[in-house]
């Protein structure tokens, strides 16, 4: 909208745009983690882990072997 105002001459615009910028970037700011909460489900679920103190179970993971590799 700056942009706008500057090219086009429109005093009232620009003093919009400069007015206003933090208040629009205030509201992104919190707008994207509200976001990614609701759309991604290992980030909400990692979050409500942290929030309540829950500790994930340890997983057991055995290392890959390929068969016959002890073959050699």
């Amino acid at each position: 909208m700056s942009l706008i105002s500057v090219a086009g001459g429109f005093l009232e615009l620009n003093a919009f745009a400069l007015g206003y910028f933090n208040y629009i970037n205030h509201i992104s700011s919190l707008c994207n983690p509200i976001t990614l909460l609701i759309v991604c489900k290992f980030i909400r679920l990692d979050f409500i882990a942290f929030i309540s103190g829950i500790k994930p179970k340890p997983v057991a993971v055995a290392p890959w072997s390929s068969p016959g590799a002890g073959s050699l």
